[in-house]
């Protein structure tokens, strides 16, 4: 397995219809895939679980000790990171985006992505990456080719690496752990933006991702160093002032950062 190589499960939530929308993207070195794979489904296995992992699910009482536990993994494994970008849809200027909101997401997702990678690439140009996403909510054929060549070069040009995206490939979620993981990471982030859960089990893992953080709840988001956790609230200066408050984490379980 390849110590360079990233993976990069990435999921969409709040795309239909609500104040937010967001993207995030669960990043695992490609050699702890294979234990990433069977610690998910050890814990299934514990808890009995045969329905996918997400956060749509997450209400079920029946699984409640089964996603908590997910979401302590997550903070107790240090070879796990989220990272996320949400978006007001009231602030986008669709003029800036050829007056269509779907190209607004499609720019917000690849600078997500982009942005991640040139960090990555400024502590190690060897890095490598494959993206693995849900299904995209792009209504264009071949979305995910167009992409994968724009994100690429705009690393190119940050970064003077070529071909550091080495693949970018939609899977169903079902197949996919990763983004199983992210979906539920990204929903408890964008439920506290959106405040539209009224269901007691998810405000309460929102609240436990809160806790892991050092928070008293979850609707802040991170600094730009956070590695980790971090949650990236787009800000339009032009509209006025800055809603979301900017705070640094105190994690529940300190862990190694692997250079990403």
């Amino acid at each position: 397995m390849n110590k360079n190589t990233w993976h990069l499960f990435c999921d969409e939530s709040g795309i239909s219809g609500k104040p937010y929308y967001a993207f995030g993207s669960l990043w695992i070195r490609e050699d702890h895939i294979q234990e990433f794979e069977t610690a998910m489904q050890a814990l299934r296995t514990k808890h009995n679980c045969q329905d996918e992992i997400k956060w749509q699910a997450a209400n079920s009482k029946r699984y409640s000790a089964f996603y908590d536990e997910i979401i302590s993994y997550f903070f107790q494994a240090d070879y796990l990171f989220f990272n996320c970008l949400s978006v007001q849809l009231s602030i986008v200027n669709k003029t800036f985006h050829d007056g269509d909101y779907e190209v607004a997401k499609q720019k917000h997702f690849t600078s997500l992505i982009t942005n991640k990678i040139i960090t990555s690439l400024s502590r190690n140009k060897m890095n490598r990456f494959i993206i693995i996403v849900d299904d995209l909510p792009f209504s264009y054929k071949k979305a995910d080719e167009s992409m994968h060549i724009i994100a690429n070069n705009i690393i190119r040009q940050k970064t003077g690496v070529c071909n550091a995206i080495l693949k970018l490939s939609e899977v169903d979620s079902k197949q996919s752990y990763g983004v199983q993981l992210c979906d539920l990471l990204l929903g408890a982030v964008l439920s506290v933006y959106q405040n539209d859960s009224s269901a007691i089990r998810k405000k309460e893992l929102a609240m436990l991702v809160a806790e892991h953080l050092g928070w008293d709840h979850l609707k802040y988001d991170t600094f730009g160093t956070e590695k980790k956790f971090n949650i990236w609230n787009f800000y339009d200066p032009t509209k006025g002032p800055r809603i979301t408050q900017t705070k640094g984490v105190d994690l529940k379980y300190p862990t190694f950062y692997s250079k990403k």
